[in-house]
């Protein structure tokens, strides 16, 4: 289970095991080149993409730097476009960024387990489920949790593949039938592998299933 915290400046995620003795939990470091303030556990939440349409989760000299990523999906307004002005870019919009983001995020962290911790998942057919945070403020918002929910079963269905990840990726894969069905409904969202969670609650039950805390009992405020 992927729990991605997908913040205004900066993303956390952690990984956890919950069907393995003692449900080992790792915190993902992120890349050195997308860390934000130098803190090995926070990822810029940021991305650039070139006139081809063709998304990095590095900079390059000629791509157009994205960010507000967060921002563009709480706007209360019908996903547009983030340059307008560019006719190299016009078709991208903003719900096609988040996504690239997201699938960035998530093939590292795949590819990350695969690497540094192979023990768990040698030999073995790996089943990814991700709870996307959500702040807890906008929990009741329809509109915003049904983008939560399509922008996050999107990448997982992307990051899955081999496919480059490019604007006219990014929009085959949110128009896609499941994915939508997954928008509407909690519940086949879960069976392609994606819940978004309030923080506050991730939080909380993160804390409740920790084996490094301390036992006793605990108010929280």
């Amino acid at each position: 289970t992927i729990g991605l915290d997908l913040g205004t400046s900066s993303t956390k995620v952690i990984v956890r095991f919950p069907y393995e003795p003692g449900s080992p939990t790792i915190a993902i470091p992120a890349p050195q080149h997308c860390r934000s303030d130098d803190h090995p556990y926070l990822w810029q939440t940021v991305l650039w993409v070139d006139h081809d349409g063709r998304f990095y989760g590095y900079p390059l000299p000629d791509a157009e730097r994205i960010h507000g990523l967060k921002q563009r999906i709480m706007l209360d307004i019908d996903p547009g476009p983030i340059f307008p002005e560019n006719d190299h870019l016009k078709e991208m919009q903003r719900l096609h960024a988040v996504t690239a983001y997201l699938t960035f995020v998530i093939r590292y962290v795949v590819g990350w387990i695969a690497e540094e911790r192979q023990a768990l998942i040698r030999d073995r057919n790996v089943a990814w489920f991700m709870n996307l945070g959500m702040a807890a403020a906008n929990y009741d918002n329809g509109k915003l949790i049904r983008q939560y929910r399509q922008v996050g079963a999107a990448a997982l269905q992307l990051a899955s593949g081999p496919d480059d990840i490019t604007i006219g990726a990014t929009a085959e894969f949110l128009s896609n039938e499941n994915v939508a069905k997954a928008a509407k409904d909690p519940i086949h969202a879960e069976q392609l592998g994606i819940a978004v969670i309030p923080e506050t609650a991730a939080e909380a039950t993160g804390f409740a299933k920790s084996t490094d805390r301390a036992s006793g009992l605990y108010l929280m405020v």
